[in-house]
């Protein structure tokens, strides 16, 4: 019985000794990494199988974050059969996310449900929930380890690692995540999702990470080259910018069901 209670007391003390709580590690990305009002981003997605580039898409996107409102706008430059794919998604806080579609095949908008959220993004191996951030209280957040080594790309970053585990599971196409925090940025270079059983299903990582300035001079740190990797088929799809414009005001006609429609303002 002493015994147990010498452990017991051992465990809750080494419990207790960090400095800082998993919910604090997330808060701080948010507040260290605000998204900037105005984006315009155009970026290429190249999907990969057995090593080989099975699928190649280019995308511009166009984002607003006003009034606790984020809205996000993806068209499809470059793919003979995807091109002139739009896509708009709506998030607001305790709220659910809104997404629709437009595809040019069948010239029509459809709304994309929550129980799609964990379905291809495009074709490639990110999903719908990939595009979207979860707001810290969707999720109970566990600290892992204080001070990890974590090699991404060419890169060695000192990490937070924090378990992050979804207080309602539905529409979520994983369990729970393990999320590595750059100490330095407070960006995740590295997150792994896992099913039930414990078993990994797929991984993002960032294999490059700068710092861009607005046009209003402030800095972001901005994810330049991420990947996903799906564990089971080995396909793999990684994200690169090609421009990115920050702060730079845009018409708010993007974000409408018109532009979606027809693409134009």
């Amino acid at each position: 019985m002493k015994k147990l209670v010498t452990f017991v007391g051992a465990v809750l003390c080494c419990a207790s000794s960090f400095a800082i709580t998993g919910k604090e590690v997330v808060d701080k990305y948010f507040s260290e990494n605000p998204a900037p009002v105005f984006s315009r981003t155009e970026f290429k997605v190249e999907s990969f199988k057995n090593g080989k580039i099975d699928d190649s898409l280019t995308l511009i996107q166009f984002g607003r974050n006003k009034n606790e409102l984020t809205e996000t706008v993806f068209e499809v430059t470059k793919n003979p059969g995807l091109k002139g794919t739009r896509f708009l998604q709506s998030q607001k806080k305790n709220t659910a996310d809104a997404r629709w579609i437009f595809t040019p095949a069948l010239k029509s908008v459809r709304k994309i449900g929550s129980q799609d959220g964990g379905k291809s993004f495009v074709g490639t191996e990110f999903t719908y929930n990939d595009t979207a951030l979860r707001d810290t209280d969707e999720d109970n957040h566990t600290l892992v380890s204080e001070n990890q080594s974590v090699s991404v790309g060419n890169s060695t970053y000192n990490c937070y690692v924090v378990k992050s585990d979804p207080k309602s599971k539905r529409n979520i196409e994983f369990d729970y995540r393990i999320q590595y925090f750059d100490k330095n940025t407070y960006i995740p270079v590295k997150i792994e999702y896992f099913d039930k059983s414990g078993k990994m299903v797929k991984k993002m990582e960032v294999t490059k990470l700068e710092q861009l300035a607005g046009v209003s001079g402030k800095k972001y740190n901005l994810r330049k080259v991420a990947e996903i990797t799906n564990m089971q088929t080995g396909r793999r799809s990684v994200l690169t910018i090609l421009s990115m414009e920050l702060d730079k005001e845009l018409k708010a006609t993007y974000f409408s069901q018109n532009w979606l429609s027809t693409g134009k303002n």
